[in-house]
């Protein structure tokens, strides 16, 4: 992808402040110790998790992917999701979010539109991208996370070079001394395509960065907070509105797999959850579940989202 920079224009209005990369750093510098990331039982602290964020870098900048190239993820929810976005962000890369229900023509479209040249996928999702790959030339690597049985056979298949993730650790690519400005871009968000083709909206660091700032002041998050979202990480929601204004605050996020009216309160009440951000939908379906004695039992104090009718929400 050429190296993509922001008009003159834009500069003039849009005072830059810090990339992901160094938001990340100076967190864990600051709550080194504290839980940061929660999924499924596993857990990582901000100095944990930041480590780990450079391990992935190198590992990234040992297959070639340098600055302004776009790494695609197509995963579920986990910490190597974040891990690969902060990570990609570090040297200057650009993620691009993936919906895991991308398939065919549309998911063709994405890749190669972004001129992604890694794609970090579930192995769940080989059997999506495979197909296509004839048709994205500019595709180098494959980065497969959870049990990929034999890569060897599925690099056969592919026909391009394919990494478990877990090998990051043993590439010896050197991500340091490359400059990140605030400016650069740092993800392309596909928008759903409900009106045509997905649009990429291009985001650059510091938008990310001052969202999330700017959503921890006026919901009053602090550090002992705990976020939860079920919600895809591919979606805006639970990047810009759940993961960066605890990364602003020192926050813990617990990430649910998927909604779940049933369930939702018992994931709420296992992590603790402080708050939650929700889409519309998920109040009025919550609100239809059967009254319990367990109902105000959880740490929730707001619930921060948009699509509710007022009278639902006055009820829920």
């Amino acid at each position: 992808m050429s190296e993509w920079r922001p008009p003159v224009a834009w500069s003039d209005l849009v005072e830059p402040e810090h990339t992901l990369g160094d938001t990340l750093r100076q967190s864990a510098e600051r709550w080194g110790e504290r839980p940061f990331l929660g999924c499924q039982g596993r857990e990582m602290t901000y100095g944990e998790f930041d480590g780990w964020v450079d391990r992935v870098a190198r590992g990234l900048a040992g297959l070639g992917v340098g600055h302004g190239d776009a790494v695609a993820t197509m995963l579920d929810n986990g910490l190597e999701y974040v891990a690969t976005w902060f990570a990609a962000s570090r040297i200057g890369a650009v993620e691009v979010a993936i919906n895991t229900a991308f398939k065919g023509e549309i998911l063709s479209y994405v890749l190669g539109h972004s001129e992604a040249r890694a794609l970090v996928c579930h192995v769940e999702y080989v059997d999506q991208v495979i197909p296509r790959l004839e048709e994205l030339p500019r595709l180098e690597h494959l980065i497969l996370v959870g049990d990929a049985g034999d890569p060897a056979e599925i690099a056969s298949r592919a026909g391009i070079r394919v990494t478990a993730f877990a090998e990051f650790d043993r590439l010896d690519g050197d991500p340091l001394g490359i400059e990140v400005s605030p400016l650069d871009l740092c993800q392309i968000a596909y928008t759903s395509g409900t009106t045509g083709r997905s649009k990429g909206v291009m985001v650059p660091h510091n938008r990310i960065v001052q969202t999330g700032r700017s959503l921890a002041r006026v919901r009053r998050i602090d550090s002992e907070d705990v976020l939860y979202t079920p919600l895809p990480l591919f979606h805006n929601n639970a990047r810009y509105i759940t993961l960066m204004p605890a990364l602003a605050v020192g926050a813990k996020v617990e990430f649910g797999l998927r909604f779940s009216a049933s369930g939702f309160f018992d994931e709420v009440r296992r992590c603790e959850a402080t708050q939650f951000n929700y889409l519309g939908v998920m109040i009025a379906i919550l609100n239809k579940q059967e009254p319990s004695e367990r109902d105000r039992d959880h740490r929730l104090n707001l619930g921060w989202g948009a699509g509710a009718p007022k009278d639902i929400v006055e009820t829920f």
